[in-house]
């Protein structure tokens, strides 16, 4: 758990497995547990100032407090260097960099640099953090890599396997390797399949003190001719750490094209702004968005940089290059120059529940349905309020199954002030034949989470006597503990990707678990039908301790039967 990686007499990560309980709240208290490497706990007098060691903070999550010495380190202030400038401010977010504290702090006993020294040691979520007197004033708190020690427990001293990766860059081969012999000479080419002597290279490469190394074999008439003719092409390096080869895609696809989707990330580098978009077809796409790009509100009107941001509906068209597509053209589909918004949640597979503000008071707002560029039908209008606001309910004309990803539902109105319209994406579960289906995330009060793919059954009850896939670890809750669930299908909340009903059921697990579940007989627990929205399932607190099984079925609009979704979780 700490010190030097042969170090007898101190406590593993396995030793505090029996001391993850929660405990009550005890700041004010100096803490003088000691483990010993068996995970015994006695009690010992501080070394150092008490002060130092009494508990300052008390995660109500996680139940467990955090001494002063700790939280202080974690609180400290200095310079921070962020958008090209230096500031005062926190050196660190607490609980994005250690997570939140799963044991109490314990002194141990660990054997460091061949010496025994006795330091204060703490579990977190993502790293250990120790307090060592013996160390200068400014490395008494240390913190540890959970990840690094995993890794040495797992694997030992062995060294992973020399690695290699190539990629066109300009006229010739970019070639990086990693865990060579330090200093021993590599010898790097470029083979095509069927010739008889390399068409790049051999060029000599010297690893560093890590292992890496990086160099470029030069283009020639050969190369070239292969590369541009997107030939079958490898890259080979061979040394004392044997013989390593790897494909690569020898030309980058240059191709021009268009993307519709939701803006999940927007970040702003000089006079660029950098974009990732959830496209349509699932994927996400990095683009890059020039200063000389064309950039237009959904009703067609000039826009500034300023109103592009993450939850956005965008058109984007321009050119695709090593995965990132240079923006010619954007058209924020879901941004009014005027400030409308729209948004909609599924009543059942035909009806939807519109909402919106920052539309002309007092005007008739029409919807219709058609693609981002073309024509829309009308089918409906409502009546905004006397301050903008919008709601009401709209049942949906057919949907075009042949393109369903690019159906968009539209709002419009004209008045003395303009035209004010927005678009957002329609999506019906049931018509997406060549998309992946919705999985779904449940969230545990004290931060965990855990994911549950989807088994599509045509009748609700389909799952009875069938062999459910579980996940691979369970989510541990508390008694009483409401659950929170949330598919995993888009990110945006304001159009509500959420099933119109479900249901949950707790059935108890008897036995290990084997990565499957057959439910059979009657559940511990049922919520009966519950709407859509909120999606959560409230645990009883009369159930005993163990481990069970929640199995979620849930009703999606426009689809046939339901999805059913199978959670492990353990109860304390």
């Amino acid at each position: 758990i700490a010190g030097d990686a042969q170090s007898e007499g101190t406590p593993t990560f396995a030793s505090f497995a029996p001391h993850l309980g929660q405990v009550g709240d005890r700041r004010g208290q100096v803490n003088g547990q000691f483990m010993a490497a068996d995970g015994t706990v006695s009690r010992v007098e501080p070394a150092g100032d008490p002060a130092l060691f009494v508990a300052r903070e008390y995660d109500e999550v996680s139940r467990h407090n955090i001494p002063a010495v700790f939280a202080e380190w974690t609180r400290r202030s200095g310079p921070v260097y962020e958008k090209r400038l230096t500031a005062d401010g926190p050196l660190m977010d607490s609980l994005f960099v250690l997570g939140r504290p799963v044991t109490e702090a314990y002194w141990v006993d660990a054997m460091i640099g061949g010496r025994t020294s006795r330091v204060l040691v703490q579990l977190f979520e993502r790293r250990v953090l120790t307090y060592n007197p013996d160390n200068p004033p400014d490395w008494r708190v240390e913190m540890g890599n959970v990840g690094r020690a995993y890794f040495s427990w797992r694997y030992g001293e062995a060294r992973p396997a020399p690695a290699v990766a190539g990629r066109a860059s300009g006229s010739g081969v970019l070639v990086a390797g990693w865990n060579w012999p330090r200093g021993v000479p590599v010898a790097v080419r470029v083979e095509m399949a069927g010739a008889e002597a390399p068409v790049g290279g051999p060029v000599a490469a010297q690893p560093d003190e890590s292992g890496y190394f990086s160099l470029v074999i030069p283009g020639s008439a050969e190369l070239t001719g292969a590369v541009n003719s997107r030939a079958n092409l490898r890259v080979v390096a061979a040394g004392a750490g044997g013989m390593v080869s790897l494909p690569f895609s020898p030309s980058p696809q240059i191709a021009p094209g268009s993307l519709e989707g939701m803006l999940s990330h927007v970040e702003r580098d000089g006079a660029n702004l950098l974009l990732t978009l959830a496209a349509a077809d699932g994927e996400h796409k990095r683009m890059v968005l020039p200063p000389g790009a064309r950039l237009r509100y959904a009703e067609g009107g000039a826009a500034p940089p300023e109103a592009v941001e993450p939850g956005a509906y965008a058109a984007a068209a321009g050119t695709e290059q090593n995965g990132v597509v240079q923006v010619a053209r954007l058209d924020l589909l879901s941004v009014s120059g005027g400030g409308s918004v729209v948004g909609y949640t599924w009543l059942n597979g035909t009806k939807l529940r519109v909402s919106g503000r920052g539309w002309p008071g007092g005007q008739a707002v029409a919807f219709g349905t058609g693609t981002a560029a073309g024509e829309h039908e009308r089918f409906a209008s409502l009546t905004a309020d006397s301050r903008g606001n919008l709601v009401g309910t709209v049942t949906l004309p057919g949907l075009n199954a042949a393109a369903p990803a690019r159906t968009w539902l539209s709002a419009s109105t004209v008045s003395s002030g303009g035209t004010a319209r927005v678009l957002v994406p329609v999506v019906s579960l049931g018509t997406l034949t060549s998309r992946p289906l919705p999985g779904m995330l449940a969230y545990s009060a004290r931060g965990g989470q855990v994911a549950a793919g989807p088994l599509q059954c045509p009748e609700s009850g389909c799952a009875e006597g069938r062999a459910l896939d579980l996940p691979s670890r369970p989510l541990t809750v508390s008694l009483g503990e409401t659950l929170a669930l949330r598919p995993r299908w888009g990110a945006d909340p304001l159009i509500s990707r959420a099933p119109f009903a479900f249901t949950g059921e707790l059935y108890r697990l008897t036995g290990a678990a084997s990565g499957t579940f057959v439910p059979s007989g009657p559940p511990v627990n049922s919520t009966g039908l519950l709407p859509g929205r909120p999606l959560s399932v409230a645990l009883p607190n009369g159930m005993e301790q163990g481990i069970y099984v929640l199995i979620v079925r849930a009703s999606w609009p426009g689809a046939s039967g339901v999805l059913v979704h199978s959670f492990l979780l353990e109860v304390r």
